[in-house]
Order: structure tokens, then sequence, then C-alpha cells
């Protein structure tokens, strides 16, 4: 939870002021730092879906995917909230990196439905 909860402050932080481009681009970056622990971290949970499946407490794969749907959302928000007071000049960076971001989420969240 102290993702979801990271995710819920940088949003409202992005949201309380207009971006200068500079301002905008260092956000970026820090975002586009995350994206190999992100991506790696969703393929590790994929991979552990087998073990996961094997403990005793039935409801550990549904919490997993509960889990990575509000994060997805998080993540959502969040992008959203960048993309609406981006500049224009760097909006189309802040949807290439959603849609990689995307692109992890997926397959994990198909992978426990």
């Amino acid at each position: 939870m102290q993702f979801k909860s990271l995710l819920v402050l940088a949003s409202l932080a992005i949201t309380s002021y207009a971006q200068t481009t500079c301002d905008a681009q260092a956000i970026l970056g820090d975002l586009q730092a995350l994206l190999p622990n992100i991506q790696q971290s969703l393929t590790d949970i994929v991979a552990r879906k087998a073990a996961l499946q094997a403990l005793p407490l039935e409801l550990v794969p549904a919490l997993f995917k509960k889990d990575l749907e509000i994060l997805s959302e998080d993540k959502d928000t969040l992008a959203s909230s960048f993309i609406a007071c981006a500049p224009d000049n760097v909006i189309p960076a802040g949807e290439e990196l959603l849609s990689q971001i995307n692109d992890a989420f997926g397959p994990a969240i198909a992978a426990f439905a």
C-alpha cells in the first residue's frame, strides 16, 4: 500500500501547480528512471504465479490481481494528472511512457485473471 500512497501523493503534487517545461522534464525523467523497475517487478510477479497459487491460502492470487488492478488505476491517475498540466512539448514523451507501463501491466493482470 505504500506504493499506492506514493502514487496518490505524486498525483496531487503534480496537479497542484502549472508545470514549466523544466519541471515536467524532471518529473518525466524520474518516472522514466522507474520504468525498468516497474517492468521487472511485474515480470517477476508473473514468473512467481505458480508459487503463489501453490500457497495454502486460496485468496493469494485474487489479492495479487486486485492489487495489480488498483496499482494500474493509480498509475492512470498519475499519468492523467501529469499529462493534464504538462507543457505540450512534453506530452508525447509522457504518453509514450504510459504506453510502456501499460504494456508491462497488461500481462501481469491477465496472468491472474
